[in-house]
């Protein structure tokens, strides 16, 4: 079963594939199947046990603060649940408190996974993505100060590369989200060339499913688009460093539909529809026994990334 914030190997966590890693060295883990709907059996995970799944429309989600919600949107290996681990870790180390938000969900599952959160972001292997029921909310303060709440959720649940595998998300979920007064930010990962799957046709639909997620958006909603995996392009890098313009002008043509909304005057950032910014969470390296050691990218990557939603929030 694939679980949130999950490492394979060593102190008892799984030793299943990978399936939400960025770029770098190593080969793409394969993905595990989640475990998820009433009666799910329970298991042991390092002689703790993971308590009965329940079907995710059944588990109730609450915003406790009027922070914004900072939504991380990708499909299944796009890298949210990684570029999460890269960003908390920067946060930390640079004065902010990064916490999770215990109250989000009351099930007994989500406080384990709120328990051992700050163990897994300093975690030395890749994470697994996340599960069917896995939605975890994290709380970034500074000085007593809620900044943001970031969230993350199953990236089967936006997209999936098999359409008749797309899937609805939980309702409770959405109303307390998506229809929810806090301010939002949508963080948009777009894989330079595609991901892991290679299809055109995969990408476009990908597209499309993000075009009609902005029609459904209120114009107060703000939009942060993310080239991901940047370390797998170094043809568009310069000095060492991403050229921003160069993946920008990718990002547009490779995913027309996304941009096809994003009008001038529809969403104000910095005086711009939207924000844009190159991302790579870290480099992996397959070790012998099969798992993914994760070595971090550099600093600028999650200060950029951090920097650009702070945009988003001003405005």
């Amino acid at each position: 079963m694939s679980n949130n914030f999950n490492f394979p190997g060593g102190n008892g966590f799984p030793t299943d594939n990978n399936d939400d890693i960025q770029g770098g060295q190593g080969g793409q883990g394969t993905p595990t199947t989640p475990s998820s709907g009433l009666g799910a059996q329970a298991q042991n995970r390092g002689g703790s046990e993971i308590y009965n799944l329940i079907d995710p429309n059944d588990i109730h989600v609450s915003i406790s603060t009027k922070a914004p919600t900072i939504i991380l949107f990708a499909p299944r290996t796009g890298g949210k649940t990684m570029s999460l681990i890269r960003l908390c870790r920067w946060l930390i180390q640079n004065g902010y408190a990064v916490k999770p938000d215990y109250s989000f969900r009351a099930d007994k599952y989500y406080k384990e996974e709120c328990d051992n959160f700050e163990q897994k972001v300093y975690h030395n292997y890749a994470a697994e993505g996340t599960s069917r029921v896995d939605f975890i909310l994290i709380t970034v303060s500074q000085r007593g100060r809620n900044i943001c709440q970031i969230l993350e959720a199953p990236g089967e649940d936006y997209f999936d590369e098999d359409p008749k595998k797309m899937r609805e998300l939980p309702r409770a979920y959405q109303a307390a989200v998506f229809n929810g007064s806090n301010p939002r930010t949508w963080v948009f990962f777009l894989e330079h060339n595609g991901w892991a799957y290679g299809d055109v046709a995969v990408r476009e639909r990908y597209a499309q499913v993000i075009s009609q997620r902005i029609n459904l958006m209120p114009k107060q909603d703000r939009v942060l688009l993310v080239s991901s995996k940047v370390d797998q392009a170094p043809e568009l890098f310069e000095n060492g460093k991403p050229n921003v313009q160069l993946f920008h002008r990718a990002m547009r043509e490779q995913y027309p539909a996304v941009f096809s909304n994003l009008r001038s005057g529809r969403f104000i950032s910095s005086g711009k529809p939207y924000e844009m910014t190159a991302f790579s969470s870290g480099t992996f390296s397959k070790t012998q026994a099969g798992t993914l050691t994760y070595t971090p990218s550099a600093d600028l990557y999650p200060k950029n990334l951090w920097e650009k939603i702070l945009s988003t929030l001003r405005n």
